[in-house]
């Protein structure tokens, strides 16, 4: 359980690092579609990290960085709205 948490952990690290350098448009097209963007998400991870570990690990650590994720697009979808957070 403690491995999938923190593969959980660092693929949502790894997600929102490469989501902060992606073009504006795609940004924006991700926090206007949260349910797309979770799904897609949450897919690659589980494919990615369940065929490195071929065990729970792979279901945890997804389920976990795509309530992560989920949270970011959140905070971030709020901060946009009131300004505190500029999308470039």
């Amino acid at each position: 359980m403690s491995e999938g948490l923190f593969f959980g952990f660092i693929a949502w690290l790894s997600i929102m690092i490469t989501w902060n350098h992606l073009p504006a448009i795609i940004k924006l097209f991700s926090l206007k579609h949260p349910i797309l963007s979770d799904v897609f998400i949450t897919f690659l991870t589980y494919m990615t990290i369940s065929s490195i570990t071929h065990s729970l690990i792979g279901a945890i650590a997804s389920m976990v960085s795509g309530l992560l994720v989920e949270l970011s697009f959140i905070l971030i979808k709020i901060g946009h709205k009131h300004q505190w957070i500029q999308i470039k």
